[in-house]
This record gives structure tokens, C-alpha cells and sequence, in this order.
């Protein structure tokens, strides 16, 4: 009888609450993952991992694209007439996260301390 009420309960979940759940643990999540990045960096030195750098920055991409997916969904927008190529736009948008969150890695590393003269000719 148990399992039935539970079943029960689930259905009569709507689709509005459970986006809003996964709205809640999403951002509970990144505030975890944020208290986690900044407590890497108050043990023994000052910089923060670049791990965890990355991965907050990944979660932040995750819930700014559910967001999006979100107000798409749910707000009356007229469409373009004109098409963008679908495999043209995940290529595009798939290397340009990529390269964010590898300059995430780079600036855990402190990578701009050590090529600090990259842009000016007197080096």
C-alpha cells in the first residue's frame, strides 16, 4: 500500500514544482560548491584550487543555461525566421564553454603572474 500512495504523490507533482525543486537544490548546490572553492584558499596559502574554480564556474553555466531553457519555455517569443544549422551552433557554443572554463583553470593557476608581458612589444 505504501509504494501506491508514493506513486500517488509523485503524480500529482506538476511539472511547474518540479522545475522549481531542481531550481532550489541547483542553486543550493552552487552555493556548497562556492563555500568549498573559498575554503581551499584559507588553509595555507591564498589562492583557491583551480578545480574548484572550475567546477563553480561549471555549475554557474549549468544553471544559467537551465534558466534560459526556462524563460524559452515558458514566455511567448516569436521565433526568427532565419535558421542558424543546429550542429554549427553546438560546435560554437560547446568549444566557447570549454574555453571559459579553461580560463578558469588558468587563473586557479595564477597563469597571468607568469606571462604578465604576453600583449606588450617591450618584452
Amino acid at each position: 500500500m505504501q509504494n501506491k500512495s508514493i506513486i500517488v504523490a509523485l503524480d500529482a507533482v506538476t511539472l511547474k514544482e518540479t522545475s522549481s525543486i531542481i531550481a532550489e537544490l541547483d542553486l543550493c548546490f552552487q552555493g556548497f560548491i562556492g563555500w568549498f572553492m573559498v575554503s581551499s584558499g584559507l588553509v595555507e596559502n591564498t589562492d583557491v584550487s583551480h578545480y574548484r574554480l572550475a567546477s563553480h564556474l561549471s555549475i554557474a553555466f549549468l544553471i544559467l543555461s537551465l534558466v534560459f531553457w526556462f524563460l524559452l519555455q515558458n514566455l511567448e517569443i516569436k521565433k526568427n525566421t532565419k535558421k542558424i544549422n543546429f550542429f554549427f551552433l553546438s560546435v560554437f557554443l560547446f568549444f566557447l564553454i570549454i574555453q571559459i572554463i579553461l580560463g578558469a583553470f588558468l587563473a586557479g593557476l595564477d597563469g597571468g603572474l607568469i606571462y604578465n608581458t604576453l600583449l606588450y612589444s617591450d618584452c
